[in-house]
């Protein structure tokens, strides 16, 4: 097996809040040193009723980002539906797998994405709290739905971006200062349906050459690239 050269990714948040349980967050960040900090709280953001912070191995770490690509959770869509009803819940999840290249975001209320459960097991045994029996876990029986635009999405991108040469380059740059907003959709969906190894590839290219935004989440980062083209 070869050595791994990256690390997992750069940061992972998670923060839940249930009705009548109220919000738990969790939050890791990677190292000087190559370890993480993992910081952890419950209650309110502005005054928590318990904050804990330890430190883990990047090994501990690869092991969660090897067990979330299992589950798909970097290919979750941006968006789930909320839900008012009593002991309905709201949550968000955003990893930067490398600063100003690539990160992901994913949010909703009690509709949940398959393996949303599994995912939230991952994280108590991190030390996130465990709510009530009835809690989070309990509404992850609804499945994601795999989007046909991203499906698209990764075949125009593999074309414009699998072989590159100067020309196709060029013509990528001139894509993302006509239509910014298109090109940060196709990129993002793109990367988001790629498997792992694919997916870590495609974000070392697109280091490598200066084509990505700051983040592929984010529309500002292409004011940069377009100043520059």
């Amino acid at each position: 097996m070869t050595e791994r050269k990256n690390p997992p990714f750069e940061a992972l948040s998670f923060t839940v809040v249930q009705d009548k349980v109220g919000r738990s967050a969790l939050k890791l960040t990677l190292a000087d040193d190559g370890a993480y900090q993992l910081h952890i709280e419950k209650g309110s953001a502005a005054r928590p009723q318990m904050e804990t912070n330890h430190t883990l191995s990047g090994e501990r770490v690869q092991k969660l980002k090897d067990r979330f690509d299992e589950l798909g959770v970097f290919s979750w869509d941006e968006h789930y539906g909320d839900d008012v009803a009593p002991g309905s819940l709201k949550w968000m999840l955003s990893c930067v797998f490398k600063r100003d290249v690539f990160s992901v975001a994913s949010r909703g209320g009690s509709s949940v994405p398959e393996g949303f459960a599994d995912a939230l097991e991952e994280l108590y045994q991190l030390g996130l709290p465990r709510p009530a029996a009835s809690g989070a876990a309990g509404a992850a029986g609804a499945a994601g739905t795999a989007s046909a635009q991203g499906s698209a999405a990764l075949g125009e991108l593999s074309r414009m971006l699998g072989d590159v040469s100067p020309d196709d380059m060029q013509a990528v740059m001139a894509d993302m200062v006509k239509d910014p907003e298109g090109m940060r959709n196709r990129l993002r969906d793109e990367v988001r349906s790629m498997s792992p190894g694919q997916r870590e590839q495609r974000i070392d290219f697109l280091t490598a050459t200066g084509a990505a935004p700051r983040s592929c989440g984010a529309p500002r980062g292409y004011g940069r690239v377009a100043a520059r083209a």
